[in-house]
């Protein structure tokens, strides 16, 4: 309880601190309310140190001048300076067993204050406590106090940096964590100490911000498949980390990682296609490639030098790659081992947000895929994402390929194609 008011004493001090001396620095307050010559009574106003300079100041003779003002203050701290010294000397002389010559503590009393007075120092006598602290601790000539004073500079510096020696001996355990996420902290620390603290700080909020940009560049969609986890229901599942998902016959599903703005537009494009498979562009000029191939070979079938027989051959083997055109029979054209499925769901549940350019690339991800025989729907798109795509016009373009949920896709492909099975 104690702990607690003292923190809220301290605490208000702090405020009140702060708001006066604003108010005497915007309204000016350090200056006299009248002329220094009028007879009028001064309001008093608090006097604002000004400029602190900073280093040890030039040596230089002090104004003799002033000495009628203080002589007779200075007289009795001298007094009291010089009793303070020889009582120490002559109790630690005592205890250590040594003689102390009264004039000659006073000589050496004398010039070291001359030379305090010409470097604008304090006056210099011996200390009760630290004489005290540093004879327990077996300190015996002055150089004790250099070290003391080392120590205690130590051990202020030691104690401050604890927290950060402490949390340094964590960095191996954060590094198996997250090395993204340590690799970050270190460079915060480190910027930090090696420039200001608010260059280091702006230094580390960069850097968060384009890992962030950066990740959300690698790997923004993933292939995803079903585990059974009952009778009639099922879970999502990434089919590179868990081996017991499954995708539905002739279904990709395809799960949308990341936001999808300007900066990953082309990587989630070329994600899909990846994932997936299917390269519309590559298909369509093989399938080009063999029309102009057939028509080759049906010109060529037309000569008068060739038999009946080797027309119907010819016309046998046309039919054939006629058969394996990309996507009518299931193939994506030879560009992958497994077969094209005709239909991809894009789950996009946990994309957080989409600007235009990504609105855009979704639509010609649908287009394209559109054009060589495959269907593209989209699930579980955030509410927040809707507004965009309304205004974009990808919602009454294709607003029968958006569903709310991703069970509500998977039944409607259920529906639409018989040869659905999981």
């Amino acid at each position: 309880m104690g702990s607690d008011i003292l923190t809220v004493m301290s605490a208000s001090s702090l405020l009140w601190e702060v708001v006066l001396s604003n108010l005497t620095h915007i309204g000016s307050l350090n200056r006299s309310l009248v002329e220094p010559e009028a007879t009028e009574y001064v309001i008093p106003i608090p006097l604002v140190v000004g400029h602190v300079p900073v280093g040890l100041l030039a040596p230089k003779i002090p104004d003799l001048s002033l000495s009628i003002s203080y002589i007779g203050d200075g007289l009795i701290i001298a007094v009291v300076a010089y009793t303070q010294t020889l009582a120490l000397s002559k109790t630690f002389g005592m205890e250590h067993g040594y003689p102390v010559d009264p004039a000659q503590e006073m000589l050496a009393s004398g010039v070291v204050n001359v030379v305090c007075g010409v470097f604008s120092g304090y006056i210099a006598t011996g200390s009760v406590s630290r004489s005290m602290v540093q004879n327990g601790a077996g300190g015996r000539t002055q150089l004790a106090s250099v070290v003391a004073a080392v120590c205690v500079l130590s051990a202020i510096i030691i104690v401050s940096l604890r927290p950060l020696v402490v949390k340094l001996l964590t960095v191996p355990e954060m590094w198996r964590r997250s090395p993204i996420d340590c690799a970050v902290w270190l460079f915060s620390c480190i910027s930090t100490v090696v420039l200001t603290a608010d260059l280091g700080i702006l230094a580390s909020v960069v850097l968060s911000l384009l890992l962030v940009v950066l990740r959300s560049m690698v790997n923004p969609v993933s292939e995803a498949g079903q585990i059974e986890t009952g009778s009639v229901s099922a879970e999502l599942r990434s089919l590179r980390g868990y081996s017991a998902a499954r995708s539905p016959k002739n279904t990709r599903i395809v799960k949308i990682k990341t936001p999808v703005f300007y900066v990953n537009s082309e990587a989630f494009v070329n994600g899909i296609y990846e994932k997936t498979g299917v390269y519309p562009v590559k298909m369509k000029r093989s399938k080009f490639n063999m029309e102009k191939e057939v028509e080759a070979k049906t010109l060529a079938s037309d000569a008068p030098n060739h038999s009946k027989d080797e027309h119907q051959g010819e016309s046998n083997s046309v039919g054939n790659h006629s058969n394996n055109s990309p996507g009518l029979n299931g193939h994506c054209g030879g560009y992958v081992d497994e077969a094209c499925s005709p239909v991809i769901i894009l789950d996009a549940s946990q994309m957080a947000f989409v600007d235009l350019m990504g609105v855009q690339a979704l639509q010609f991800v649908i287009t394209e895929m559109g054009t060589v025989g495959i269907e593209v729907f989209v699930a579980a798109v955030p509410e927040s994402v809707i507004p965009l795509l309304k205004s974009t016009g990808l919602w009454k373009k294709h607003g029968d390929r958006l569903f709310l949920t991703l069970e509500a896709a998977l039944a409607f492909v259920a529906k639409s194609d018989p040869n659905y099975a999981f």
